[in-house]
């Protein structure tokens, strides 16, 4: 029956038109899930159909079962993505075309061609943990007629002896979240759900990933869905057996074409399509479990035992019949011999029949078939043949090629037979012909197979061509589109390495331009606060002092700015690096407080200290934690005008090594808007303009610190009110110092006397070409009574120190004649320049150019602006002490 039904399949695509009347295609998809959520995902496929299929537009109609079935039933589809549970119905019932692809799903880039079965239940139900627990439970499915959710499930529980029809199962229909919504609200223990399906609802925000889990779990590598089942073909993509050839071809080749970063397979969620796959693992699975339409066992007649048994009865009839022969033959003679006659004639009309059965089987045959004997000449050939050779049989056997075709294609064909001859097996070939009937030229897979006698001895040559000029075809045209697809990926690369090679270049051009900007701003500054800081000591008026307190305040405010940029610059860069130190948690709290408790009560404000904050030593950047919660606090110290300020920090993860400890520090200060907490941690935002006005800043320290915090494994954000205030807070993740090796070194703050009283006299080699910087530095190293030679330029400084001797040695970078950089490896190389101490003092401060002091030779980096106590205690450091 079901090859009668395909034989009226192909004279159905005969009998089709070249080309359909109407332009409008109808593509059905199967609604397994809510129909706006399907038209949504596949709307771009039938658009991208649409303008791969000529003078055609393709149109989406998402149906449920009973709508399919009318549909079908109306003639009103061209195409029908489906399960394939469905499409085993369909070709059971009906002559179809057939699969004409398969579809691939993709989940994070992972490509799945498969797809099984899920049995899930809620996370808290404990008590079903695998198979055997599902007797007696409620179960929900959406109908018995479906792969993933019945049958895979089915076949599974076939492998562990238990019946799934004995099972309590009820059935909901599609969509499938129904079983998903009936499980979670207690209507039922368990539900049958395919593939796929879960993670499509977490990410859809339909589903919480802790409420479900699956039970029976497959180890399936590569695959990107949780299975609670073996594996089974994708759903396969139809064509109707009125489609024109042409139009199903040219879908075909659109849907194997389709890549996945087309927007169609981008919308659609899915790897794209390939080659129909084998859906025999379908149909046995459903003969096992006895679906429709495989419900009950197959009907045979006499009839039907006699086309598949003839031979096995003849044969038995015969024994028979020699049996009785050889009885009856003991005991009449001649009755015997003409028996022997009359069977022998039997035996004649038996063979004619098997021959003529032979010869009919050859003829109705689809392809070209002949026998030759083992010179080349031919012994007989079916009609097809015939129409090659624009003879009948009858003219052909018994002549050579030669006979029918030129010289050279005949030499073609006698060096296959005697390929097959010599190997003694089937050898398989292509070879062009053109047929004599109509002048077709066509490529036939020939398989020639040498036939032997009992001996094994060759007495001739069977062959067989199969026309694959559609085949060749498609596959010609599949090479050339995929060629021409490199070409556009060898083009879209160039053009990629083209952008990354400008952006790299825009970085570096970035990077340069703020590291020239820090050197010119910070140099003046260095004079402005250096020179506050020496006339502060020189004894000033009140009004005088007070002036040169806002001079400092200002400069002090032009670094944390110029500080903040390049802080910002050298994330982005990934050129930003995290110290680790061990250090507590409450003498950050204890820092911070202490350096915003004159600004807070200046304002009247309360800063107040969580009493629970951990007592935990830890591993990690203290530098930039304190940053980061200094930053916080002086915001709310900012923004606020009355109230308190309150910092506090708590445990969000802990384990062996490390913890997740949550920073906070709220404030009752202004608040903020909701539709403006969204933007506040990008660079250079803050609420409005007008909080820009009234209070200053950048907008940088709340995208540092969460750049900051990230960098830390953690983040940042913050919960507001408007008018009530504001908690801002981050989180980090560090190590136990416990854990770790200590590297903490307590600094004691060295003042000019110290150095006076255990270092002075000693003598000190100062280079720097800025006049106001050399008088500044000068002016702090006359105070802590050190003796002082003066070089303006790097060639100054070598030439010093190749004739004196030095007790250390401050290095500006960036001077006339020779850098600092160059003087250093220079002075490295007299015997008295490879102990003395030279440090860099520059306004150069990125990271590599201080990695590019200590390669040179330097032993220690002083940024500018230099603050007095710094460079006090990078002297009592380095400066060597009295014997």
């Amino acid at each position: 029956m079901r090859t009668l039904r395909r034989l009226i399949c192909c004279l159905l695509i005969l009998a089709a038109p070249l080309a359909s009347a109407d332009d409008v295609l109808r593509l059905g998809v199967f609604a397994y899930r809510p129909s706006q959520l399907l038209m949504q995902q596949w709307q771009p496929l039938a658009d991208y159909l649409g303008k791969s299929i000529k003078g055609h537009r393709v149109e989406l109609r998402v149906l449920d079962e009973d709508e399919l079935a009318r549909a079908l039933q109306n003639n009103e589809l061209d195409f029908l993505l489906t399960n394939p549970t469905h499409f085993i119905q369909l070709r059971e019932k009906s002559a179809m075309i057939g699969v004409v692809a398969t579809l691939s799903r993709n989940e994070a880039g992972i490509p799945a061609s498969a797809l099984g079965g899920v049995i899930i239940r809620r996370a808290e139900r404990t008590d079903i943990r695998q198979l055997s627990d599902l007797p007696g439970k409620k179960i929900v499915s959406p109908g018995p007629h479906y792969l993933g959710s019945y049958v895979a499930q089915g076949e599974e529980l076939a492998r562990r002896q238990i019946d799934i029809r004995e099972l309590d199962i009820s059935f909901l229909g599609q969509p499938q979240d129904l079983v998903v919504e009936a499980v979670l609200d207690g209507r039922a223990d368990v539900g049958f759900i395919r593939t796929g399906l879960l993670e499509s609802m977490i990410r859809e925000g339909k589903l919480a990933p802790d409420r479900i889990e699956a039970i029976n779990i497959q180890p399936l590598s590569g695959f990107p869905y949780v299975s609670s089942t073996r594996l089974y073909p994708e759903w396969p993509f139809l064509a109707m057996p009125h489609v024109p050839l042409p139009v199903a071809r040219q879908a075909t080749v659109a849907l194997l074409a389709l890549t996945p970063e087309h927007a169609a397979a981008k919308a659609a969620g899915i790897q794209g399509f390939s080659i129909p796959a084998d859906y025999s693992p379908v149909e046995n699975a459903m003969r096992d479990l006895r679906l429709a339409p495989f419900a009950s066992a197959p009907k045979f007649t006499w009839e039907d035992v006699w086309e598949r048994y003839h031979n096995q009865l003849l044969a038995s009839g015969l024994a028979a019949l020699a049996i009785a022969f050889l009885a009856l033959r003991l005991s009449l003679s001649n009755r015997n011999l003409a028996l022997a006659r009359h069977e022998s004639e039997m035996y004649a009309h038996s063979l004619d029949q098997e021959r003529s059965i032979l010869k009919t089987l050859v003829q109705t045959l689809p392809d070209l078939v002949w026998l030759k004997d083992t010179r080349g000449v031919y012994m007989a050939c079916n009609p097809l043949f015939e129409q090659f050779f624009g003879a009948k049989e009858a003219d052909i056997v018994g002549k050579t090629d030669r006979d029918f075709v030129p010289a050279d294609l005949a030499d073609f064909f006698r060096a296959n037979d005697l390929k097959a001859l010599a190997a003694g097996r089937p050898c398989i070939n292509e070879e062009w012909i053109t047929m004599a009937s109509d002048g077709r030229r066509i490529l036939l897979e020939t398989t020639k197979v040498p036939m032997l006698d009992s001996a094994g001895k060759p007495i001739g040559i069977l062959g067989v061509g199969h026309d694959i000029t559609e085949r060749k075809r498609f596959h010609d045209e599949l090479e050339q589109h995929r060629h021409h697809l490199e070409t556009l990926v060898l083009e879209r690369t160039r053009e990629l390495e083209a952008a990354r090679d400008n952006a790299e270049a825009a970085s570096q051009a970035k990077s340069s331009f703020l590291a020239n900007m820090s050197h010119e701003i910070r140099t003046p500054l260095n004079a402005i606060t250096g020179l506050a800081y020496v006339m502060k000591r020189s004894g000033l008026s009140p009004e005088q002092a007070e002036r040169l307190d806002k001079i400092d305040r200002a400069g002090q405010h032009l670094l944390g700015v110029i500080n903040n940029i390049l802080d910002i610059s050298k994330i982005e860069a990934d050129k930003y690096s995290l110290e680790s130190v061990d250090f507590s948690i409450v003498s950050i709290f204890a820092n911070v407080a202490s350096m915003m408790s004159d600004r807070a009560h200046a304002k009247g404000l309360d800063i107040i200290i969580s009493p629970d904050i951990p007592d935990l030593r830890l591993h990690g950047d203290m530098t930039r934690l304190q940053q980061a919660l200094l930053n916080y606090t002086s915001n709310a110290v900012k923004f606020t005008e009355r109230g308190t300020v309150s910092l506090a920090c708590r445990l969000v993860e802990t384990s062996a090594s490390d913890v997740l400890v949550r920073f906070e520090v709220a404030d009752t200060g202004i608040g903020i808007a909701p539709e403006t907490v969204e933007r506040l941690f990008a660079a250079f935002e803050q609420g409005d303009s007008s909080t820009t006005r009234r209070f200053g800043g950048t907008g940088l320290g709340l995208a540092i610190t969460r750049k900051l915090a990230q960098m830390m494994g953690g983040d940042a954000g913050v919960e507001s009110t408007l008018g009530e205030g504001s908690t801002f807070w981050f989180t980090a993740r560090l190590a136990l110092a416990d854990a770790m090796p200590a590297t903490v070194s307590n600094r004691v703050a060295i003042t000019a006397e110290d150095i006076r009283r255990e270092h002075a006299g000693q003598r000190v080699l100062l280079v720097e070409d800025e006049p106001v910087n050399r008088e500044i530095a000068q002016e702090l190293l006359d105070e802590a009574g050190l003796v002082i030679d003066l070089a303006s330029n790097g060639r100054e400084a070598v030439a010093k120190a190749a004739t004196e001797d030095y007790d250390l040695i401050l290095m500006d970078m960036l001077m006339p004649e020779m850098d600092g950089l160059e003087a250093t490896r220079r002075i490295r190389e007299f015997a008295r320049g490879r102990r003395v101490p030279i440090l860099a003092i520059t306004a150069n401060s990125f990271s590599e150019d201080r990695q590019n002091c200590l390669n040179a030779g330097m032993n220690d980096f002083i940024a500018k602006p230099v603050e007095p106590d710094r460079l006090f205690s990078s002297l009592h450091h380095w400066l060597p002490g009295r014997p």
